[in-house]
Protein backbone atom coordinates (compact mmCIF):
# COMPACT_ATOMS: atom_id res chain seq x y z
CA UNK A 1 0.00 0.00 0.00
CA UNK A 2 1.21 3.60 -0.79
CA UNK A 3 1.77 5.91 1.69
CA UNK A 4 1.53 9.43 1.71
CA UNK A 5 3.79 12.03 4.39
CA UNK A 6 2.69 15.24 4.85
CA UNK A 7 5.44 17.14 6.63
CA UNK A 8 5.22 20.54 8.59
CA UNK A 9 7.32 22.46 10.88
CA UNK A 10 5.95 21.04 14.43
CA UNK A 11 3.30 18.82 13.08
CA UNK A 12 0.82 20.38 15.55
CA UNK A 13 -1.85 21.98 13.20
CA UNK A 14 -1.07 21.83 9.84
CA UNK A 15 0.38 18.24 8.86
CA UNK A 16 -1.98 16.58 10.84
CA UNK A 17 -4.94 18.30 9.92
CA UNK A 18 -3.59 17.62 6.30
CA UNK A 19 -3.69 13.88 7.31
CA UNK A 20 -6.82 13.57 8.66
CA UNK A 21 -8.03 15.04 5.76
CA UNK A 22 -6.51 12.80 3.32
CA UNK A 23 -7.59 9.69 5.53
CA UNK A 24 -10.86 10.49 5.21
CA UNK A 25 -11.47 10.27 1.63
CA UNK A 26 -14.53 8.66 0.40
CA UNK A 27 -14.00 4.97 0.14
CA UNK A 28 -13.84 4.29 -4.40
CA UNK A 29 -12.27 7.69 -5.01
CA UNK A 30 -9.00 6.29 -4.73
CA UNK A 31 -6.99 3.48 -3.96
CA UNK A 32 -6.55 2.72 -0.21
CA UNK A 33 -2.88 4.93 0.75
CA UNK A 34 -1.54 5.04 4.29
CA UNK A 35 -2.06 8.51 5.31
CA UNK A 36 1.04 9.94 8.07
CA UNK A 37 1.80 13.07 9.12
CA UNK A 38 5.31 14.41 11.01
CA UNK A 39 7.48 17.37 11.81
CA UNK A 40 10.60 18.79 12.29
CA UNK A 41 10.28 19.41 16.35
CA UNK A 42 8.83 18.18 19.50
CA UNK A 43 7.52 14.65 19.18
CA UNK A 44 4.76 13.99 21.71
CA UNK A 45 2.95 16.86 21.44
CA UNK A 46 -0.90 17.31 21.50
CA UNK A 47 -2.74 18.79 18.18
CA UNK A 48 -3.11 22.75 18.97
CA UNK A 49 -6.40 23.82 20.88
CA UNK A 50 -7.49 25.58 17.45
CA UNK A 51 -6.65 22.43 15.20
CA UNK A 52 -8.52 20.30 17.45
CA UNK A 53 -11.51 22.83 17.30
CA UNK A 54 -11.38 23.20 13.48
CA UNK A 55 -11.46 19.83 12.66
CA UNK A 56 -14.07 18.93 15.06
CA UNK A 57 -16.49 21.59 13.17
CA UNK A 58 -15.75 18.90 10.42
CA UNK A 59 -16.55 16.27 11.78
CA UNK A 60 -13.14 15.04 12.23
CA UNK A 61 -11.03 14.12 15.55
CA UNK A 62 -7.19 15.13 16.33
CA UNK A 63 -7.85 14.69 20.04
CA UNK A 64 -5.53 12.08 20.30
CA UNK A 65 -2.83 12.91 17.55
CA UNK A 66 0.81 13.33 19.27
CA UNK A 67 3.63 14.88 17.13
CA UNK A 68 6.11 12.87 15.84
CA UNK A 69 9.32 13.76 14.45
CA UNK A 70 10.67 12.97 10.51
CA UNK A 71 12.90 10.61 10.78
CA UNK A 72 14.72 8.32 8.27
CA UNK A 73 12.36 5.67 8.60
CA UNK A 74 9.48 8.07 7.75
CA UNK A 75 10.90 8.83 4.13
CA UNK A 76 12.47 4.92 3.57
CA UNK A 77 8.23 3.73 3.99
CA UNK A 78 6.45 6.86 2.13
CA UNK A 79 5.53 6.89 -1.81
CA UNK A 80 5.34 10.37 -1.34
CA UNK A 81 5.54 13.17 0.75
CA UNK A 82 3.70 16.89 0.69
CA UNK A 83 4.97 19.75 2.30
CA UNK A 84 2.38 21.76 4.01
CA UNK A 85 2.97 25.52 3.99
CA UNK A 86 -0.63 27.67 4.32
CA UNK A 87 -0.37 31.43 3.31
CA UNK A 88 -2.97 33.75 4.62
Amino acid sequence: MPTLLFVCTGNLCRSPMAATVASHVPAGRTEAVNVISAGLLRPGEPATDEAVKVMGRRGLDLSTHRSRRVGEASFRHQTGSTPVRWSM
